[in-house]
């Protein structure tokens, strides 16, 4: 919002890029990498583009790109000459949640297992992508594709959900 720059004096202002694709395999993969210390690739981190503009007598310099590293241990965003501590890691327990749900997502959907289930958390991992900024065309054919799995029955017609249904056919897990 137009409140959180300042409206006179000087400043730098810099906007991280986080909200891409990449960005959100890069914040799994530091979950792993936190979980199971890789000392290594934790202290080496990542790298993501950051808008920097400098802000002088209130004239805006024009946009520049650079890079910032971010690293797990220390927990810290380097950016040129200038770090941010990074102390709350309130962001593994999201990274967790979209782990274990796109891994069951991934399975479920391939193979055919609780189909319309495994849709289900996809979905609201896309629409939690959707919400938190990362949303353009390109998630469009995601959620339409989405659509086709949680409203047609397709684990029935190729997947493991078809031998499981007529085994159980009161469940709903496997309708």
């Amino acid at each position: 919002s137009d409140d959180a720059v300042p409206a006179a004096g000087d400043f730098t202002l810099y906007h991280l890029q986080t909200r891409t694709f990449w960005s959100q395999v890069s914040t799994i993969r530091e979950w792993f990498i936190a979980n199971f210390s890789e000392e290594d690739l934790a202290a080496r981190g990542h790298t993501r583009p950051v808008h920097v503009y400098e802000v002088a007598a209130g004239k805006w310099s024009a946009r520049k790109v650079v890079e910032a590293r971010l690293v797990l241990n220390p927990p810290v965003i380097e950016l040129g000459a200038h770090n941010i501590d990074r102390v709350s890691r309130a962001w593994q327990r999201a990274a967790w949640v979209i782990t274990v749900g796109e891994i069951y997502s991934a399975v479920g959907l391939l193979v055919g297992v609780t189909t319309r289930i495994a849709a289900c958390v996809s979905m609201f991992i896309l629409c939690g992508f959707a919400i938190g900024g990362y949303y353009d065309a390109s998630l469009i054919p995601f959620f339409i594709v989405n659509g086709v799995f949680l409203f047609w029955a397709s684990g029935l017609w190729l997947g493991v959900d078809r031998p499981l249904a007529r085994r159980n056919p009161g469940s709903r897990w496997f309708r």
